[in-house]
């Protein structure tokens, strides 16, 4: 037998978020109970499982491991990649912080990358 599961607005109440905050967690796609019904009718059926999921997310203030590892810089990081990347050629490495975005051959050593880029870095390889 399966475990019954619960609406969203007694989550809210069990875990002591915000309505509205649980809401955008499952519209952004940071948790991803199931639903049923379609447009305003739809129902999210809360888990057990699903709940343990946001009742991590809220320990981590609504961040994702991603964002809660690198910090407030993450976005910035990822933006400043997505410009780098038409700099990139064939058997480059873009190496990407909040304040700066570089493009390394792929033989560069990780410790003259680091040394270059300042602070946190993505590594993003193609």
């Amino acid at each position: 037998m399966t475990e019954p599961t619960k609406h969203t607005r007694e989550v809210a109440t069990e875990l002591d978020v915000n309505l509205k905050i649980l809401q955008s967690w499952v519209r952004d796609g940071l948790i991803a109970p199931p639903t049923t019904g379609e447009g305003r009718m739809l129902r999210i059926e809360w888990r057990p499982e699903d709940v343990e999921s946001a009742k991590r997310l809220r320990d981590r203030n609504g961040q994702t491991p991603l964002q809660a590892a690198f910090g407030p810089e993450l976005f910035s990081a990822l933006r400043q990649a997505r410009r780098q990347r038409e700099f990139e050629a064939e058997g480059e490495v873009s190496v990407c912080s909040a304040q700066r975005g570089r493009v390394f051959r792929s033989d560069t050593t990780l410790a003259e990358v680091l040394r270059r880029v300042p602070g946190r870095v993505l590594i993003i390889l193609r």
